[in-house]
C-alpha cells in the first residue's frame, strides 16, 4: 500500500498517544490501531503492508543475547567462572565486586555473583542479584537457568514469561518500501498483530521515536516503542474478546495480562529484548519496582503453585 499525501489520521493517533505519555509514560493506553495502519496509507513515506505466512526472525528478536563487555571486562568474568568452579569464592566474589563497581550494567558479572551466592548457601541474596540481572537482561539462558537452582533450593519454581510476537517492521526493501508485515495464523482473530506492527513502524519513521529521545544518537529499539504497539494490538483485540468475536489466543493473552495488571512487567520479560544500559529509559527507575515485584510474585512462585 502506498500514498503519497499528508497523513491526518495518523497524526491524530499518534498525538493522543503523545498527550497520554506525558501523563503516565508506563500505563498501557488506547491507541485506534486502525487509524494508524489508515495513516501508514497517506503517508509522505512509502510502506508496505504484507501478510505472511510464517513469522520473521526479527519479530520475536534473538532468543540469546550475549553480553557487548569490553574485552577486559569479558575475560574478567570468564576468570570468575574458573574460580566458582574451583570453589575459589573468596577471589570471584573481589573480581565480581570490582566489575559491578566499574559497570552496573554488567549483567554476566551479576549473573555469576548469584551463581556465587547460591554456592555459598546464601540462596536468598543469590534470588536478589538474579532478579538484577534478569531485569538488565531477559535473553540470557544461562541466568534462567542458575536461577531454577536457587528456585529449588528455596522449594521454589520459575515460571519464565513467554510469547512470540507476529508483527514487525523492517527498513526499506528493494522497492523502497518499509515493511509492515504480520503472519496469519487465524484469518479473523490476528489483525492485532498488524495493528502492532503498524504502530511499531509508525513509532520508529513518523517522529515519536525522535519526540520521545531528542538526544538520541540514531534509532533504537525502546520499550516504549514496544508499549505503544503493544496498546494497539490490546486495543484491538480487548471489545472483540468482550463481544466474543474471534481473537487468536496470543492476543487474548495479552489482553488477559492487562485486565490482571500485568502487561508492562509481563510484556518486559516476554519480549524485550534490548538489555538495559547502564542509563536506562527516561522514568524507568519509576518502573523498576512494579518489575521486581512481577518477578517476585509471577516468576518465581511456590513449587506447589
Amino acid at each position: 500500500m502506498r500514498a503519497r499525501s499528508t497523513g491526518t489520521l495518523l497524526a491524530a493517533a499518534l498525538l493522543a498517544a503523545a498527550v497520554g505519555a506525558q501523563s503516565d509514560p508506563w500505563r498501557i493506553r488506547e491507541v485506534n490501531g486502525a487509524e494508524i495502519v489508515a495513516g501508514l496509507t497517506l503517508s509522505e513515506k512509502s510502506y508496505a503492508i504484507v501478510l505472511c505466512e510464517e513469522v520473521d526472525e526479527d519479530a520475536a528478536g534473538p532468543a540469546e543475547v550475549e553480553p557487548m563487555l569490553k574485552s577486559y571486562d569479558q575475560r574478567s568474568v570468564e576468570r570468575c567462572r574458573e574460580l566458582i568452579g574451583k570453589e575459589d569464592y573468596e577471589r570471584a566474589g573481589r573480581i565480581l565486586r570490582n566489575l559491578l563497581r566499574s559497570d552496573p550494567a554488567n549483567h554476566d558479572a551479576r549473573m555469576l555473583q548469584g551463581l556465587l551466592l547460591h554456592r555459598q548457601g546464601k540462596h536468598e541474596e543469590a534470588l536478589a542479584a538474579l532478579r538484577e540481572s534478569l531485569i538488565g537482561n531477559r535473553r540470557r539462558a544461562e541466568a534462567w537457568k542458575i536461577l531454577e537452582e536457587v528456585a529449588a533450593a528455596l522449594g521454589r519454581r520459575v515460571v519464565r514469561p513467554r510469547l512470540d510476537a507476529r508483527g514487525w517492521t523492517k527498513p526499506k526493501d528493494k522497492d523502497g518500501d518499509i515493511v509492515v508485515a504480520y503472519a496469519n495464523a487465524d484469518e479473523d482473530g490476528d489483525f492485532g498483530w498488524l495493528m502492532y506492527a503498524a504502530a511499531r513502524a509508525a513509532y520508529r519513521h513518523e517522529g515519536m521515536f525522535e519526540r520521545d529521545f531528542p538526544k538520541g544518537k540514531g534509532y533504537r529499539f525502546t520499550l516504549r516503542e514496544l508499549l505503544f504497539a503493544l496498546s494497539s494490538a490490546v486495543t484491538w483485540a480487548e471489545p472483540r474478546l468482550a463481544k466474543k468475536e474471534p481473537v487468536a489466543e496470543d492476543l487474548a493473552r495479552l489482553v488477559r495480562e492487562k485486565q490482571a495488571g500485568r502487561l508492562i512487567p509481563f510484556a518486559f520479560f516476554a519480549l524485550y529484548t534490548r538489555p538495559l544500559p547502564a542509563r536506562p529509559e527516561r522514568d524507568f527507575d519509576t518502573l523498576k519496582p512494579l518489575l521486581e515485584r512481577y518477578f517476585d510474585e509471577h516468576i518465581v512462585v511456590p513449587a506447589g503453585s
